[in-house]
């Protein structure tokens, strides 16, 4: 699925939050991975079916020559939520228990993307406060641990972390 797009992930990869968050670039592309998944659950969350790479991959080929930004659409807002979930929280942010658990970053970089998309920006101790209430919540936990791609799971993870971080 090569094109603006797919160049698009590549250039939001090496923003300094993102590399921040996510640690050393992934030779097997995971980081990109990471990114097409939270742009492709913000956008189409409702189309979500699995198996999840050809979701994906149906979001990718309908993307493939959108030109994908860091200044502008989802892209800003991508750039936008890394740099506040980073500011405010760093590196441990989407490690709940060390490792990286990329169904709870997609989670969470969805909420933050959708709060900012409402033009409503967070104070820092409201941002931890959301983030706190998040990740005690039983359910959501389990939806970040259990069963992860399925269709439920999914939708109950993003749209608790969507009510967490909320105006």
């Amino acid at each position: 699925y090569e094109g603006d797009f797919l160049r698009g992930i590549a250039r939001l990869n090496e923003d300094e939050n993102w590399r921040d968050l996510y640690g050393p670039r992934s030779a097997r592309f995971r980081d990109h991975e990471l990114i097409l998944r939270a742009l492709a659950l913000f956008e189409w969350q409702e189309r979500y079916r699995k198996p999840l790479k050809t979701f994906l991959n149906a979001y990718l080929s309908d993307r493939r020559d959108v030109s994908l930004d860091r200044n502008e659409g989802v892209g800003k807002l991508f750039i936008d939520a890394i740099a506040v979930i980073d500011s405010t929280l760093g590196k441990p942010a989407f490690r709940p228990e060390r490792a990286l658990n990329v169904a709870f970053a997609d989670s969470v970089i969805v909420g933050v993307m959708r709060r900012l998309a409402t033009g409503t920006a967070f104070a820092p101790q409201e941002f931890e406060t959301a983030y706190e209430t998040l990740t005690s919540d039983t359910e959501f936990v389990s939806a970040t641990t259990v069963r992860t791609s399925d269709e439920d799971y999914v939708n109950l993870r993003l749209d608790k972390a969507t009510a967490a971080f909320a105006a």
